[in-house]
């Protein structure tokens, strides 16, 4: 609860430190194109690609004072979402609010979603599923594969209905 009502606090923290001076210093870091390019951030990043913005010595993305400074402050638990897919764009027409539901679609539709190798929790090698994947082809049920493999059955059910599973390269 109290990391929520910091995160809370936090975010509404953006839009009370947006004074002419601050938006100034934005805007200072942003190459501003036209409507339907990007607006890449051009000052710091946090280590996702994403631009850094501090107000009142915290950092924030700076899509999402993008976002804050075009659309008002709505909700804490909303994402800035990219249209344009570009980390660094802040133009506010790439831009739009959702939910955390509407972010993890997003990134699925866009294949950025981290599965499969790319995964920072892999726990079974490329190798290993495939062997895995042609004894689902052979009809072996989920307990025979992990008897075989030493995988736990959950697992094996995971990669069987396409659901979260992670292997390493």
């Amino acid at each position: 609860m109290e990391a929520k009502i910091q995160w809370e606090c936090s975010v509404a923290h953006i839009a009370d430190g947006l004074d002419s001076k601050t938006l100034k210093r934005f805007w200072d870091k942003v190459d501003v194109r036209s409507d339907n390019e990007c607006w890449n951030w051009t000052a710091g990043r946090f280590k996702e690609g994403y631009g850094c913005f501090s107000i009142n010595k915290k950092s924030f993305g700076a899509h999402r004072v993008s976002c804050i400074i075009h659309y008002g402050f709505r909700d804490a638990h909303l994402y800035a979402i990219h249209k344009c897919d570009n980390p660094l764009c802040v133009n506010p027409n790439h831009l739009r609010w959702g939910t955390p539901a509407e972010n993890s679609l997003d990134m699925v539709v866009k294949k950025r979603s981290l599965r499969g190798a790319s995964h920072p929790n892999a726990s079974i090698s490329k190798e290993m599923f495939d062997n895995i994947s042609v004894m689902i082809n052979e009809e072996l049920s989920n307990m025979q594969i992990s008897r075989i493999t030493g995988i736990s059955n959950q697992s094996i059910s995971n990669i069987r209905t396409g659901k979260h599973f992670y292997c390493r390269s």
